[in-house]
């Protein structure tokens, strides 16, 4: 019996070890003139090899929040709105919380040249 209870600690003193802490990426995304983007994309990736930890999309008030396991390896979150643009961000590690504030996206422009 004793050691059927001990075993027992043992493999739930495992499973606690090896659980990773989460933390929460948030931020609210607008545009130039202060109205909130929904549906904006955002993207959390690994920078080594470009794969994706985590996504979600903004909602109607432009609010995110995002929960992953720390990272202790570089990432970069992408914030993209099809209309407004591209925001880009890299960190060498995320391990605490964090905030992005108010992210304002600005229209892409794209000159192209002429035909000929």
């Amino acid at each position: 019996m004793f050691k059927s209870i001990l075993t027992f600690l043992l493999l739930i003193l495992t499973v606690f070890s090896f659980a990773q802490d989460k933390i929460s990426i948030k931020g609210k995304i607008q545009d130039q003139i202060q109205l909130p983007l929904v549906d904006a994309s955002i993207i959390i990736g690994n920078t080594a090899d470009s794969l994706q930890i985590a996504s979600t999309v903004s909602d109607e008030n432009g609010n995110f929040n995002i929960d992953i396991p720390t990272q202790n390896k570089p990432v970069y979150v992408i914030i993209e709105d099809p209309i407004e643009g591209i925001f880009k961000k890299s960190f060498d590690k995320l391990t605490t919380p964090f905030d992005f504030g108010t992210v304002e996206l600005s229209i892409q422009r794209y000159e192209l040249k002429e035909v000929l």
